[in-house]
């Protein structure tokens, strides 16, 4: 449905959004967040790091930022997928 790709397209948004924030993070402190708090405790994040649906986001051990395993906006779409 036209909503369920809007909100796939704001979690693109969103997860560029965070893995600045997470990268800023990084680069200050020499290490990656391990939870979103970190972040908020720096003032790197205000609010929660969810996605449209409710699912929060997931900080890997290597800072890269994705979807819940849970969110229901799984498959994500693709670069590829568009061309």
């Amino acid at each position: 449905s036209a909503n369920y790709h809007m909100d796939q397209l704001r979690a693109l948004d969103d997860i560029d959004a965070l893995t600045a924030a997470v990268a800023q993070y990084q680069q200050r402190f020499g290490q990656w967040p391990a939870r979103w708090d970190d972040l908020r405790a720096r003032g790197l994040l205000s609010g929660e790091a969810v996605d449209p649906t409710g699912s929060p986001y997931v900080i890997g051990a290597d800072g890269r930022v994705t979807l819940s395993p849970s969110s229901s906006l799984h498959p994500m779409p693709t670069l590829e997928a568009h061309q």
